[in-house]
């Protein structure tokens, strides 16, 4: 059974240790960040052939994610489909936005298909995971998938690459009290995973 319209939302994530290099194999301890995130709706469109997609993310990988969601899917785009984006992410930040956008935009459109194979906030399966990486290596050459893990499932992770993807465990403990200030002037998570290799 598919919808008319669908909505999904996912948190960003933030790293207590472990960023960049964790594509390197390096462990991380990665929690969801729960006061900013994201939220896709996708409606169909009656007599509007196409692909719109409205958003305020600022990333113009949300067009390319969008096709290859929906060549994955029986969604026809004969009637025209929808796609707002809504985000209290900055891009370029550290924060996940990539991943929540993969994540929040996978689960909509998959709603809107019918789908309700994996309840929001579990963890996918390993194929799963594999899956949205892929996906999220629109945005970044290469995905440890610490942040895909961490968003779809919504909860504190020790994470550490592996084949599969899979992280290590999930961790039972409250975040530590911190306070994220952001700098106001974001930077390329390839650049910087770069000067993490060139470190290793």
């Amino acid at each position: 059974m598919s919808f008319v319209s669908a909505s999904a939302t996912a948190p960003g994530k933030w790293i207590l240790f472990g960023e960049h290099f964790v594509v390197e194999g390096a462990p991380a301890l990665v929690w969801p960040l729960e006061t900013r995130g994201l939220r896709v709706r996708a409606r169909r469109l009656e007599g509007t052939p196409g692909l719109r997609i409205s958003s305020d993310h600022g990333d113009p990988g949300a067009q390319r994610l969008a096709e290859r969601l929906l060549a994955r899917r029986s969604l026809p785009l004969g009637d025209g489909l929808e796609i707002q984006i809504d985000s209290t992410l900055p891009v370029g930040h550290g924060l996940g936005s990539s991943a929540a956008l993969v994540v929040a935009m996978s689960e909509a459109l998959g709603l809107l298909d019918g789908d309700e194979s994996r309840a929001p906030g579990t963890l996918p399966s390993d194929q799963g995971l594999q899956e949205l990486r892929r996906h999220e290596e629109i945005f970044h050459q290469r995905s440890s998938g610490v942040d895909i893990a961490c968003v779809a499932s919504r909860r504190a992770l020790r994470y550490q690459r592996s084949r599969s993807g899979t992280p290590q465990g999930l961790l039972d403990a409250a975040p530590p009290p911190v306070v994220l200030v952001l700098s106001g002037s974001g930077r390329g998570t390839r650049d910087v995973q770069a000067l993490a290799t060139r470190r290793v």
